[in-house]
């Protein structure tokens, strides 16, 4: 089993900062992997210290920081090690802006949407998900080019769904969960 560790640090550099500890989970290695990717590695979190036993990670937003921190055996932790190999490798990040951004400012109070504060609690922050699903599967044992093209071919929350399916049934690959899911 790995532990898992989550922390937010609020007002960070301020002498008024503030750690809040989010939970500690005891996760299977699958489990903490899809933690890894599709929270941390998905949203920009960089490695912050790593070790044959502990890999520790951070993400920020304005003046808040979310630490991660796995720990397990070595032959635990090589799938995540793996999968931060792959995200360097494979991954880069886009921008993304919510489809609705638009409609939740017409519903702010006069003024708001003027507040620098607040210009920059919503600028646009960057995520990874090109060729982030490999960084899930390949360390999952998901290596038949198929199954990998056909998960490159999804949207990543979809892809998230199907290989949650797929831990459900043993011996059925990845291609068809997804295909009895409608996705092809």
């Amino acid at each position: 089993m790995i532990r898992t560790i989550l922390f937010r640090d609020r007002d960070c550099g301020q002498p008024n900062q503030q750690r809040f500890n989010q939970g500690t989970f005891e996760e299977s290695p699958t489990a903490a992997l899809r933690r890894l990717v599709s929270f941390d590695l998905r949203f920009g979190a960089n490695v912050s210290h790593i070790s044959p036993t502990e890999l520790h990670l951070q993400s920020s937003c304005m003046d808040l920081i979310d630490t991660t921190e796995f720990s397990g055996s070595e032959d635990e932790m090589a799938p995540l090690f793996a999968a931060i190999r792959l995200c360097q490798e494979q991954c880069s990040s886009t921008f993304f802006i919510p489809d609705n951004l638009g409609e939740l400012l017409n519903h702010l109070p006069h003024g708001t949407a003027a507040d620098p504060g607040f210009r920059l609690l919503i600028s646009p922050f960057a995520m990874r998900e090109n060729n982030l699903a490999l960084c899930l599967l390949l360390p999952s044992g998901i290596t038949h080019p198929d199954d990998i093209a056909c998960a490159l071919n999804m949207r990543f929350d979809e892809f998230l769904a199907v290989f949650d399916l797929m831990q459900e049934f043993d011996n059925t690959s990845f291609r068809e969960v997804a295909a009895a899911c409608g996705n092809n």
